[in-house]
């Protein structure tokens, strides 16, 4: 025959399986929701830079930086300079600002870089790649080696990712050819 204090035992023990079991239930579902609210702000964030990068002043200012003409560091600075050229230097800061936020949203885990290198991963490559003479001079120029880091951050992450290179020069000449036809 079963006493009292054996089915106490036994309810005990049940009570406490299920109060285990519904904590055990309730955390991972926490961590479920935690999962799917990173992955809905990452989405939103993505979403936001995407549309900034699509925007038509955003391409306009990146058509416009790709087109600039220079021959080496000072050349730019003779042609490119706060004094001298102050709208070509705000859109070329513009840009390359651009960039080197993302760079530190994909540093800081905030956005994938598959996703990055999907939307806008060409675009990094080229850009970083015909202005690197310019990056390199800043950093010389303003003794600053940090300058433009995150841009940098992004574009090697891009290569790795995708070690195809990007024929820079011929992109370049064909938006040369293509900016005095429509001006």
């Amino acid at each position: 025959m079963v006493d009292y204090q054996t089915i106490s035992i036994v309810f005990t023990g049940l009570s406490i399986s299920l109060a285990a079991f519904y904590y055990i239930s309730t955390l991972m579902n926490a961590q479920r929701n935690q999962q799917q609210q990173l992955e809905t702000r990452q989405a939103q964030l993505l979403a936001t830079l995407f549309n900034t990068y699509r925007s038509i002043e955003f391409r306009r200012l990146w058509h416009q930086v790709m087109v600039f003409d220079w021959k080496d560091f000072d050349d730019w600075e003779k042609r490119f300079s706060e004094i001298t050229n102050a709208e070509a230097i705000a859109s070329f800061t513009s840009v390359m600002s651009f960039f080197s936020g993302v760079g530190v949203f994909v540093k800081n885990n905030f956005i994938d870089i598959k996703l990055v290198y999907d939307l806008i991963g060409g675009d990094i490559k080229m850009t970083w790649e015909r202005y690197l003479p310019i990056f390199m001079g800043d950093r010389e120029f303003f003794k600053n080696p940090t300058m433009w880091r995150d841009f940098e951050y992004l574009y090697n992450l891009i290569v790795e990712y995708d070690p195809e290179s990007i024929n820079v020069k011929q992109i370049t000449d064909t938006f040369e050819k293509y900016s005095k036809q429509t001006t």
